[in-house]
């Protein structure tokens, strides 16, 4: 009994609600069971009335439309909290657990006791009720204080593994063989002191998926978030989230943007943050963006306020032989001698290892309390 009322929410659980997949898998699993349990009552009451087969397919067909709007309005009703910061990714997804498990507790007692079973619902009215007093005191003594803002910048991969089925590549990030380990790793602790802007690419799309983009998504409207020009960043811009959610975690900005369209955003973005953490991994030759970013960077913020992760991917010739020419540039000394910023931070990691991860956070928090977060220049720099 007590494997069954534990262990199969659980194992549920460690399946769908994992970390890589945040809400997603949590969203997909309550429309889910919210249809398997439309069916199940429907196929008890057809046994019970002794309706036939006949009869009983219609009831089951009529469930499972009835079922399957419901399992709709769940996603639509959860993004909308979302969106008003009611909830959070964590709270929607230790809400639903525990919903899960209750569901599954009071199922279970049914069969032993009746209709008493259903009494074992009010834990998670309870729970309820606890969290959120508890979400209110923490607001009422903290406030919405204002966060640290911290811009993430990468190389976007290039490699074999792009040729390889959708199926596959989800396979590999699940068992944390990508580059995004890292980003979820600094992440997770990151916004407890404040917002992340991201610009994403395709293969942190997985780990930045939230509620209201999963229901828009859904609708087929994700595509009006895409940036194509100033006015849709003008409009992202007006978007940001800069306020924590109820459980004190800040949110992560994304910036989906097209190829024509990133550099205005890493622009607008650099002047709104308080430190840059740059992911070199696999930086090389080809990744001009990466030192057109360089030279947007050093035009508007102190180099003390830019951390850069590398790794054995990253070509250091490359790199410093980039620096060299976009802080000349910043100097206005392009045909004097070349050198690189006396505050240049590299940090290098080998397998995104928690005191790796430890030692990024700690040089992020040290570069946002340096001075003044803006560099000063008030015009586009030439990159």
């Amino acid at each position: 009994m007590l494997l069954l009322t534990v262990g199969v929410p659980a194992l549920i659980k460690m399946s769908v609600m994992n970390r890589r997949l945040k809400t997603t898998g949590t969203l997909v699993l309550m429309s889910v069971a919210t249809a398997a349990a439309g069916l199940a009552a429907a196929a008890w009451f057809a046994l019970w009335a002794g309706t036939g087969w006949a009869l009983g397919l219609v009831l089951c067909a009529c469930a499972a439309a009835v079922s399957a709007q419901a399992g709709r309005r769940f996603v639509a009703d959860t993004a909308r909290r979302y969106r008003e910061k009611r909830s959070s990714e964590q709270t929607i997804i230790l809400d639903n657990f525990w919903l899960l498990q209750t569901e599954c507790f009071a199922f279970f007692l049914t069969l032993l006791y009746g209709w008493r079973g259903l009494l074992a619902a009010a834990a998670f009215v309870v729970y309820a009720v606890v969290v959120r007093l508890g979400f209110r005191l923490r607001a009422a003594r903290l406030g919405s204080r204002r966060g640290l803002r911290l811009l993430v910048l990468r190389t976007f991969e290039k490699s074999e593994r792009e040729a390889w089925p959708r199926a596959a590549q989800w396979f590999l990030n699940s068992l944390r063989l990508g580059r995004g380990v890292l980003f979820e790793r600094v992440e997770a602790r990151w916004r407890y002191v404040g917002g992340i802007h991201l610009i994403t690419g395709p293969d942190l799309a997985q780990e930045t998926l939230d509620p209201a983009e999963f229901d828009a998504f859904g609708r087929g409207a994700l595509a009006d978030r895409h940036i194509d020009g100033p006015r849709a960043l003008r409009r992202e811009l007006k978007l940001l989230d800069l306020r924590p959610d109820p459980d004190g975690r800040y949110r992560v900005n994304e910036f989906l943007c097209h190829d024509h369209a990133w550099r205005d955003a890493v622009w607008e973005l650099a002047r709104r943050s308080d430190a840059v953490l740059f992911d070199l991994r696999a930086f090389t030759r080809e990744h001009a963006g990466a030192a057109d970013e360089l030279g947007i960077l050093f035009g508007l913020l102190p180099v003390g306020k830019l951390v850069f992760v590398a790794d054995a991917t990253t070509d250091f010739a490359e790199f410093f032989a980039a620096v060299e020419e976009k802080w000349a540039r910043r100097r206005g000394a392009a045909q004097g001698p070349r050198a690189l910023p006396r505050d240049l931070r590299i940090i290098r990691v080998r397998k995104s290892r928690w005191r790796e991860v430890e030692a990024v956070v700690g040089a992020l928090l040290e570069a946002a309390v340096r001075g003044a977060p803006r560099g000063g220049q008030s015009r586009r720099p030439a990159t």
